[in-house]
């Protein structure tokens, strides 16, 4: 970090993201809480590609001279940790960025020994980064409202910010279930007559080509993640990577229970607003 801090040629206007890979205690998670925590490690390595639209999430470091410009964190939001890269965004009028670190924290799943209570907390924990949803008002505020403080931040900037973040926490939330339903959904609600179409007939066929073609990347991520593992602990049997593969099949179900309806959730909550609206839940972790 230090090398990347001496290196950058603005250094102050620049926050300091590394990898989160939660695999601490991954032996000893359910498959459940696996698969979601290994796909949320994936999508984090997608998005360290892609620095020109990354946020800052969970651990991450920046100049204390920014942080103290910026106001500090703001402690009366859910997803603060994101939040911060935002107000430097502002306050340095679009003259900010991401700088990804490929260098790994390693964290905990939010496996606690207990089934049941894993998963509802994993649930929680999914809704809690789901209220980044916030947001997007906040952003819209600041570009381009009277009182806002970004209003400088060139145009194609602000819409590529804003669009990042509605594109993201809208297909977080339907992408899942629309994949689900829309092979099938011409068959509930088509006439007797679409059919007859060309476009009713193959809209199944497409979808089941593009769900083949797609299980290739999940194949690639299953085997890569495997190198990933950490040792396996003494008392552990070979079965064990077995279930350690075979629990990708879970990835359909997973998307929806802890993808979909958490984001959901969060946005109807932030929506509705008053006694709806979430206040910051600390993980439990054993």
């Amino acid at each position: 970090m230090t090398y990347k801090y001496l290196t950058h040629p603005d250094p102050t206007h620049a926050s300091y993201q590394p990898i989160a890979i939660y695999n601490n205690n991954i032996w000893q998670s359910n498959p459940i809480v696996r698969v979601v925590a290994s796909s949320t490690t994936f999508w984090l390595f997608t998005d360290l590609s892609r620095s020109e639209r990354l946020f800052t999430f969970s651990s991450h470091s920046m100049s204390f001279e920014t942080l103290v410009k910026v106001g500090y964190w703001d402690n009366t939001i859910v997803t603060e940790d994101s939040r911060i890269f935002l107000q430097g965004l502002v306050y340095y009028q679009g003259d900010y960025q991401t700088v990804p670190m490929y260098l790994p924290v390693y964290m905990d799943t939010v496996d606690i020994g207990q089934f049941w209570r894993s998963l509802k907390n994993q649930y929680k924990q999914m809704r809690r980064w789901a209220w980044g949803v916030e947001h997007f008002p906040w952003m819209v505020k600041q570009f381009w409202f009277k009182d806002g403080q970004g209003k400088k931040i060139p145009f194609l900037k602000k819409i590529y910010y804003v669009w990042n973040q509605t594109e993201g926490v809208y297909s977080w939330a339907t992408a899942p279930i629309i994949i689900l339903l829309a092979g099938h959904l011409p068959l509930w609600v088509a006439s007797q007559q679409e059919r007859t179409t060309a476009l009713f007939q193959n809209a199944p066929h497409i979808l089941a080509l593009l769900m083949r073609s797609s299980m290739v990347g999940l194949i690639v991520i299953a085997v890569l993640y495997t190198i990933m593992l950490p040792k396996i602990p003494k008392n552990y049997k070979w079965y064990n990577y077995l279930v350690m593969i075979l629990q990708w099949v879970l990835v359909p179900i997973t998307l929806i229970i802890f993808g979909s309806l958490p984001a959901a959730d969060a946005q109807t909550r932030l929506a509705l607003g008053g006694r709806f609206r979430l206040g910051f839940w600390v993980t439990e972790k054993r």
